[in-house]
Order: C-alpha cells, then structure tokens, then sequence
C-alpha cells in the first residue's frame, strides 16, 4: 500500500487540493486500542501524527515530570543564574528589555513578577514598534542605565544587537535569554541562553524565549534554595506562571512536542482553576466564558495582547499579564480590545488594497510570489496580511510599508512548505538588495530601499522559480484523519479529541472529510463569514462555519452550491451557547462528487 491514498479519486479541490488519507496498520491500531483503552479514531488521529506506541501515554497525559530538562545543560545557564542571584542578593537594580509581541509580554511579565516578589527593582521596557524597532536599542539601554539598573536581561530579542551592545560605554553587566537564530557571531555580553546558538547541543531549539526564562527561573529558584535564600523570604511558586508560558508557547507557534507540550498541557490545566487577573478581563470583554484551551491562546487572547505592541502602546500587554487590581486589569483588557478591533478593521482594509495590488499586475497569477507594497499601510499589520495572502493564493508572499523614519519599506514575509523564507532573505541581503533581513523556515521580515523593489521581486520570483515544481507538490495535498457522517461528529467524539490538546505546529487539529452532504442552511455573518448547517444522506445535520469566506474561491462555491452534493472537510469543535454544547464543523475546503 502507498504512503498515501486519494480519497474519493478527488484530484483537486476547490481550493485545487488533492485530499489523501494516510494508510495505518491495523493489527498495530488494534493493539493500541486495547492497550490504552482508546477509541479507534484516538489511536488514528495519534499515529497519523507519527506519535510511537511507547510516546501515547506521554500524548495523552503530558507531564512536566517526565518531559523536564536539566536547565543547566543549556550553555551559560549557571551563569546567568548566579549573576542574577548576586543581583538579586545584593539588591541591585534590574532592567528587562522584551519584544512587544506575545512571548515578549510574557517573558518580560514572568521574570518581573518573580524577581519583584524578591522585593527587586525591576525597570522593564518594551521598543515602540515603529519609533525604535525590535530589539535592545542604544537609547533604551541607556534610559535604564540613568534608572540605576546594573544587570540588563533581555528576553525574546538580543541575540542579533551585538552592535547595540558594544556601543554602550558602562560597567552594566547584559544577560540575553532569547531562541531566535543567532547570526555568526553572538553578542559580547555576560551571557547568552538561547538553544538556538550554534554551540548548544542541549536539543531545546523548539522552545520559544518564555520558556528559556522558564528554565531559567527553575535553575535560579534551585540556587536560591541551596543557599537557604528562602529561609527569610517567600519561595515563589513557578507553577503559577505557567498558564503565561502555555500562552506564548502557542502564540509563537513553535513545535508542540516535548517539553513545549507538557507546559502548555499543564498551562491549560492551571488557567482553568485560577486564571490570570489580566486574562480574566480579556476573557471577560470577550464573552468567554466556558473552558479555556489552546484556540483561545492562539485566537483570543494572543491577537488582543498583540494589539498594544502592533498599533497602539507597545507595553500595554505587558502591563495587563502583571497587574493585580481587577480593576486596572478591566481598563487595559478594554483598551486591547478597541486596538483589536482597530486592528482588525485595519486588517480588512489593507487585505483588500493588497487583493487588488497583486491581482492588478500583469500575470499576477504566474508569478511564484505575492509581491505587494504600500506607502500608507500600518507596520504592525504587514504580516498578519502576509499571512492571509498565503491562505488565499497558497504561494510565498511578501509585503511592505514605507517607514518614513527610516527612508525605507519595511517588510514582512511568509511562507509554504517547501521554500525556506529566512534562507532567501539572507541570500537577499548577501546579494545587497536589502538593508537588513532575517528570520525562519515560514517567515521573515526585512528593509529594503525603493530603488530595490523591483529587484528583490525578481529575486524573489526567480529563487522559487527554481523549485517551483517541488514546492507545488508539497503543498498540494491536504492530510484528512478520517472519514465521517454529520451522524458520527457527536459531543463525546469531539471531547475525546479535546484530551490530546495542545493542537498546532507539528501536532496538527484532526482534519475529517464528511461525504455527500448537502448545504441546507447558509447565512453571511458579518463582512467575511459563513454559517451553514450541512446534511447527511440519511438527513442528520450539523453546525458549519466558514471563516473569512466571502470574496475568496471557498466562499463563491459555497454561495452557488445551495442543495448540491459535496465534500466537505473540515476540524471539529464544540460551540457553548446557553448550557448547551452543539459540536460544529469548522469548514476548509469542498469538493463536487465525480
């Protein structure tokens, strides 16, 4: 049997996919099965995802116990830890500089909140997006410096400012707890915790940069305990950060395997018994009200407390994750949530003007790459509509902003399997057509002068060009797990799918294909989505939605296709509405019966 099977000989879909099931070994299905006391479809949707028999356990009840490193095998942990222990002990004052995203927030938040309860000073500072970019800047060191700060830690940036660094003429000691790519050459400062770095061998590269402070604080809290700090002094409890970690580590959508998957198991577990005062209240203007699990993280929370640092105050987020006062808290979560919205009307505004950018060029849809600019839209929203851009034309897209600060655009990139964006961007600046670059496998953000537009678009078409065939291939096929009637999509199957949560990089949601059901209901909700009811052969029903639907090839073929067979596939999940639990099929791609 091949690695894969077409399902129902669907060449391509509407979305010109092709669907395929993966075959498994049934015998090994069936031991499984009974083994661990699971449903079939369990031990499918486990194995579909290359977990190993002996890894189920750990998959279906992840533990900080058994995933747990020793922090000290990441290179200058014991360093950094008796560093700030002297700081700690000796009072001094401490500064934090963090991104203004999500892992950021929560970075700077954790290790304020820890080393606060120590009764330190700590001074933080989160970089204006637009006024002073990413990263430590020259200004912000020295702000904290006049502040009287000694030790300097930078958490989620740093990697990358050695020249930040090396310009700053004080006696001030700089830590960087960080997991982005490093370049060539680390920065010379005191330490530098990233598993990223070339030398460390410690095999935590896929942790984000809250949990390196997270390693960092239980290697630090352990010092402290040896040397009976806490005889005299409350031991901060770690635990309670981590449904903070849970969040950033699905916020920045780094691989949920290991010790990634046993923080935020763990994270969702704690969120639900006490949630944190700042994530209440966005909870709260968010009509959320049910359990929280890992879409919140990605969809509610996360969006609202990346709107400060996108187009409003960039410590706005920082400041919500560490307030105590309910009422503080409301008025930042309302203020989070009007710049959402902001950003959301933003969003829709831009996207449009960018549909329109590409698809006005001359055989746009022979290009390899989305290549759009814009001398008026908002820095902070260029990769979100990126992002859209990809999910709408299933190509690499590249988008960008005129700073007027920097007499530059200012962009931002991502990416499909298959065609490693951070690589290109390097080449890009090798080849002089940027001012400065960088990033990962699916996305990027860079500068480039006017003058190089045109340039950086051929570059660009003709580096995917090049594999574009491979790269086509890798994209063409959607994974499903099973197949399913609107009869079998019940409240018990989608709960037991709910156990193995947290869904997202490399440990996708179930994907289901429901055959030959018809659309009996369909509705436009707002400016972009669909809401559907979908009926079986056998005229069961269920719930459907279609998110940003309208305008796109999905939403057409659903419009016109009233009381037509189709294919549908889709993730399941449970809609809450007045004490009742109704599961609904979260639609992404149709196809006609042959």
């Amino acid at each position: 049997m091949k690695n894969s099977e077409n399902i129902l000989d669907i060449k391509e879909s509407v979305l010109k996919k092709s669907w395929v099931i993966r075959p498994q070994d049934e015998n090994k299905i069936l031991a499984i099965k009974s083994k661990y006391k699971i449903p079939d479809l369990i031990v499918r949707i486990l194995m579909n995802r290359g977990v190993r028999s002996n890894d189920i356990e750990f998959y279906l009840n992840p533990t900080l116990k058994h995933s747990m490193p020793d922090p000290y095998v990441l290179i200058d942990m014991d360093k950094s830890c008796n560093r700030i222990k002297q700081a700690i002990v000796n009072n001094e004052k401490i500064g934090i500089i963090g991104d203004y995203d999500v892992d950021g927030a929560v970075s700077t938040s954790v290790l304020y909140k820890y080393l606060n309860s120590l009764s330190n000073i700590v001074h933080t500072h989160i970089p204006d997006r637009i006024k002073e970019g990413y990263g430590p800047s020259v200004d912000s060191i020295k702000m904290l410096i006049k502040k009287g700060v000694t030790l300097l830690i930078s958490v989620d940036c740093g990697t990358s400012s050695n020249d930040i660094f090396k310009s700053i003429e004080s006696n001030i000691d700089i830590i960087v707890l960080d997991h982005h790519q490093p370049s060539e050459f680390l920065p010379d400062v005191y330490a530098v915790v990233n598993p990223n770095r070339l030398d460390d061998s410690s095999g935590l590269g896929f942790l984000c940069a809250s949990g390196v402070v997270f390693l960092t604080l239980v290697a630090l809290n352990r010092i402290l305990r040896e040397d009976k700090y806490f005889n005299n002094i409350k031991e901060p409890n770690l635990l309670n950060y981590l449904q903070l970690i849970a969040m950033a580590t699905i916020t920045d959508v780094v691989p949920l395997v290991g010790l990634n998957r046993a923080l935020v198991h763990q994270g969702l577990k704690l969120i639900n018994k006490n949630m944190n005062e700042g994530l209440k209240a966005i909870a709260g203007h968010s009509s959320i009200y049910g359990e929280i699990n890992a879409y919140h993280f990605g969809y509610v929370f996360g969006p609202r407390i990346n709107a400060g640092g996108r187009i409003g105050k960039s410590d706005l987020g920082l400041r919500l994750l560490i307030a105590d006062d309910p009422v503080d808290a409301d008025s930042l979560a309302f203020e989070l949530n009007e710049l959402n919205l902001e950003r959301q009307r933003l969003e829709s505004q831009y996207l449009d003007e960018a549909i329109t950018c590409y698809e006005s060029k001359e055989n746009s849809f022979d290009s390899s790459i989305v290549f759009v600019s814009s001398k008026n839209w908002h820095p902070g929203v260029i990769g979100i509509i990126a992002s859209r851009l990809v999910e709408r034309y299933n190509k690499p897209a590249l988008v960008m902003t005129y700073s007027t600060i920097t007499k530059a655009y200012t962009g931002s990139g991502r990416s499909v399997k298959g065609f490693d964006l951070g690589l290109a961007v390097k080449e890009a600046y090798a080849s002089n057509l940027l001012v400065k670059g960088g990033g990962h496998e699916m996305a990027a953000g860079f500068t480039v002068k006017e003058d190089n537009l045109s340039n950086l678009e051929y570059f660009f078409n003709k580096l995917i060009h090049n594999d574009i065939i491979e790269i086509k291939q890798k994209n063409k096929s959607t994974i499903i797990d099973s197949i399913l009637v609107a009869s079998g999509a019940n409240v018990t199957l989608v709960e037991w799918i709910n156990k193995l949560e947290p869904f997202g990089n490399s440990f996708r949601s179930p994907r289901f294909i429901f055959i030959s059901h018809k659309i009996s209901y369909i509705k436009i909700i707002g400016d972009s989505h669909l809401k559907l009811t979908i009926s079986s052969f056998e005229g069961k029903a269920i719930e459907a939605m279609a998110f940003r639907a309208i305008s796109t090839p999905l939403g057409d073929a659903l419009l016109s296709s009233k009381d037509k067979k189709i294919h549908f596939i889709g993730k399941l999940n449970i809609n809450e509405w007045n004490g009742r639990k109704i599961v609904q099929l979260i639609i992404e791609d149709i196809a006609y019966p042959n």
